[in-house]
């Protein structure tokens, strides 16, 4: 049994060294994972995502772009107003690329990727038009990610 572990960690350590470095951005919610292969890539994501109150709720962050790509969100899904507040709204990244996705399943991953962001960044500035963000300016609340096969090569 050692045997074989050690043997599984030497392979995943020579996998490792033909894939680049990985980056990781802290958040406090929102997990992907993405693993490069000489095939493509394995995704993983989580389903946390903080609502105004702090409470976690389960959100879909993975979802199939094209035929040979999936959009990520990382990070929280949603940005809401504090509860209590006269107007209470919220921008939720995961149901404006799920709504863009499904209305075009057969675009290809970088247009998929380039009007999916386009829209969220058109919520955003709506959003935040009508508030200050306050003290948590500049920080990171979530990201857009997209992989796969870009004419039959891995893309991310």
């Amino acid at each position: 049994m050692h045997k074989t572990f050690i043997i599984f960690l030497a392979s995943l350590l020579a996998t490792a060294a033909e894939s680049p470095a990985p980056h990781v951005v802290p958040a406090k919610v929102g997990l992907v994972l993405i693993a490069a292969t000489r095939q493509g890539f394995a995704l993983a994501t989580d389903g946390s995502s903080l609502n105004a109150d702090g409470r976690v709720s389960q959100e879909q962050r993975l979802f199939q772009a094209g035929k040979q790509g999936a959009l990520m969100i990382a990070g929280g899904v949603s940005i809401q107003d504090p509860i209590g507040k006269r107007v209470r709204e919220e921008v939720n990244v995961g149901r404006i690329a799920s709504r863009w996705l499904a209305a075009h399943p057969d675009a290809d991953l970088q247009t998929a990727d380039r009007e999916v962001n386009a829209a969220v960044a058109a919520a955003m500035n709506k959003f935040l038009s009508t508030r200050g963000p306050g003290a948590e300016s500049g920080a990171f609340k979530f990201g857009v990610i997209a992989a796969g096969l870009v004419d039959g090569k891995p893309t991310l």
